[in-house]
């Protein structure tokens, strides 16, 4: 059983001006929604306290279609308490007394399994150039040593492995472009990035090694895919990420992974996912149907770790603060690694610098393997 929300109240679309109280009642009424599946009355924890909601009538009660109320009692910081109310249609996917839905298990995602080079592929070397400069090149079952430059547009590569970097650069060729599929980069035990920066789309293809596995500049779309098992950096200076989005990126059913350990003095993983308004501006991004990896792991010094699974690009003080829009997190799930008292994915949560005040970003259906609610103002 599903509870959709198809009317939204104009009331509630955060604004700049919102009060804290505000929007932490924003937040709870999208918790409510997802709480509310098979009519049960429910709750959840913010900086506040604990939010109560309840559904009337109840979803168990009523017939497909049916318009339910969901009314959420928030705590007020001096005392006192706020509701939020918003409205719903009941709507049942499988029978009115179906287990409500559950989080999709870990191996779900993208793994050895189906990611890469598929079984059975018979590979050998490549003999072309590594700076392609010919439209419509196909590299297809090949073992590519180096890295390839990409000159050209509508570049492909399929069933293959390349023992390098994959890059394009916008500014200097702005016609190229690539696709890769089903296939393997591994960048190996130096930096690098393994894939970038755009426009290119990845499908099905595992990366390891360098210090960033895929970086989405512009324009790239990744999906299905497997990042994991950066570099290991003695000086102890390099911060690896799984995935960098800067514009107008495509981030669909991966499995993402920053694994590298820490390393004194400033070594280690950022995060899994990160957006950074460093360099240019944090927008038009979709991130949808994710597995964020955990780093938190115990050591006799204590408990390291990244400090966040995922930034979403807002975060303050930087060139580009304030100008992260149209963010889109959907159905993402965290993993709860249960590490000591640092477990939310992340040391100090599983993400953070999500645009909560910008109207066309939008937060839904986002949760820790552990099934418990992620709310957009963590």
């Amino acid at each position: 059983m599903t509870l959709q929300d198809d009317t939204p109240i104009p009331g509630l679309m955060p604004t700049k001006k919102r009060s804290k109280r505000a929007k932490t009642a924003i937040g709870i009424a999208t918790a409510g929604l997802l709480l509310l599946a098979g009519g049960t009355v429910a709750s959840a924890v913010t900086s506040n306290g604990t939010a109560n909601c309840t559904a009337s009538p109840k979803a168990y009660q009523v017939e497909q279609g049916t318009r339910i109320s969901v009314v959420c009692t928030i705590p007020g910081t001096a005392g006192g308490t706020s509701t939020v109310t918003q409205t719903v249609t009941h709507t049942v996917t499988a029978s009115p007394t179906s287990s409500p839905t559950t989080t999709p298990a870990p191996d779900e995602w993208p793994d050895a399994s189906n990611t890469g080079v598929p079984a059975g592929t018979l590979l050998t070397a490549y003999t072309g150039p590594n700076t392609i400069t010919v439209n419509g090149t196909v590299i297809d079952g090949k073992t590519v040593t180096g890295d390839l430059d990409i000159e050209a547009s509508n570049v492909i590569i399929k069933n293959s492995v390349v023992n390098g970097q994959i890059a394009n650069y916008a500014e200097d060729f702005p016609d190229a472009s690539f696709t890769i599929t089903d296939s393997t980069v591994n960048v190996g035990n130096t930096s690098g990035t393994g894939i970038g920066h755009g426009p290119f789309t990845a499908t099905r293809v595992e990366v390891t090694g360098g210090n960033r596995s895929i970086d989405c500049a512009w324009q790239c779309t990744v999906e299905d895919s497997w990042v994991h098992g950066q570099f290991t950096d003695p000086s102890g200076s390099f911060h690896e990420s799984g995935i960098r989005v800067g514009a107008y990126s495509t981030i669909t059913h991966n499995r993402i992974a920053c694994d590298a350990p820490f390393v004194a003095p400033d070594g280690g993983c950022s995060a899994a996912l990160t957006g950074y308004p460093d360099f240019a501006a944090v927008q038009h991004n979709k991130i949808d149907g994710n597995f964020f990896v955990a780093n938190t792991y115990a050591t006799p010094e204590g408990v390291f770790s990244m400090a966040f699974c995922a930034y979403f690009g807002d975060t303050p003080g930087k060139a580009y603060s304030g100008q992260t829009i149209d963010i889109d997190v959907t159905n993402n799930v965290w993993e709860k690694d249960g590490v000591g008292s640092h477990s939310n994915c992340g040391y100090y949560g599983p993400y953070v610098d999500f645009p909560e005040q910008d109207p066309d970003s939008t937060w839904i259906n986002n949760t820790m393997t552990d099934h418990s609610v992620l709310l957009s103002n963590y």
